[in-house]
């Protein structure tokens, strides 16, 4: 006898409505994963206006127009008067601390913090540094342009200022004597033992020059202010005197 054949019934209709509901299943989570999507890049752009809200602020108030041009900035001052004296008269004071490696530099910040500065001293070096400032930014602005940087980092800046290094008395290309003396004892740096020993006759040096220079400051500023008191009771008496005289008459 001929053995039997199996019939095997399929049932095509539910198998349709699973495929169904995995394709349906699949489109959803594409249009979930689209939909976040969108909503981070949406999040994203409104956090970088947020950002730069205030950067436009700014570069409105210095007269930068939307059209790119510089409208009136020109007319306004990257400095004040205040700025300029601070820059000119920022020198670091403790010399007791192997800050300098030669006895020249200390001297010469020494002379440069406690320099008389007067109106048109001021006014010179604002304009200096005006030209300058701004020359030294719209070239930086264009190089970070260029190199597809949103941002002006320390990079730029380098590039920047290499080729004026020349003229610079004081620069911060190396690491203050000091501060490397100090991460070499702290062990941030490796360095030969003979690079911590510090020069004690430098700083006693520089520290007697500053306490007598500083002494010489405060007694030029007593005189000044005896000398006032005494123009002051001057012309007091004097007043006195033509009033006394006017009363006589």
């Amino acid at each position: 006898m001929a053995p039997a054949k199996s019939s095997v019934i399929v049932d095509t209709d539910e198998n349709e409505m699973i495929e169904d509901d995995v394709n349906v299943d699949d489109e959803a989570s594409d249009v979930s994963e689209n939909t976040k999507k969108k909503k981070s890049v949406r999040l994203r752009r409104a956090r970088a206006n947020a950002r730069l809200k205030g950067c436009r602020k700014l570069a409105l108030s210095a007269g930068f127009t939307k059209c790119g041009g510089s409208g009136f900035d020109v007319l306004q001052p990257l400095l004040s008067s205040s700025d300029t004296k601070k820059l000119m008269r920022s020198a670091p004071t403790i010399f007791n601390k192997g800050t300098y490696l030669n006895k020249d530099e200390g001297q010469d910040w020494q002379d440069l913090a406690l320099a008389p500065l007067g109106k048109k001293a001021v006014v010179s070096a604002q304009m200096a540094m005006e030209v300058e400032g701004r020359d030294v930014f719209s070239e930086a602005v264009a190089l970070a342009y260029e190199s597809g940087k949103q941002r002006i980092d320390a990079a730029v800046m380098e590039s920047v200022l290499r080729r004026r290094r020349a003229s610079f008395d004081f620069t911060s290309i190396s690491l203050p004597e000091g501060v490397k003396r100090f991460a070499l004892k702290q062990g941030a740096l490796h360095g030969r033992p003979e690079d911590v020993n510090v020069d004690k006759s430098i700083d006693k040096l520089l520290i007697g020059r500053w306490k007598k220079m500083k002494g010489q400051l405060e007694a030029e500023k007593v005189e000044k202010s005896e000398k006032r008191k005494m123009k002051a009771a001057e012309l007091a008496a004097n007043a006195e005197k033509s009033s006394e005289s006017m009363k006589a008459s």
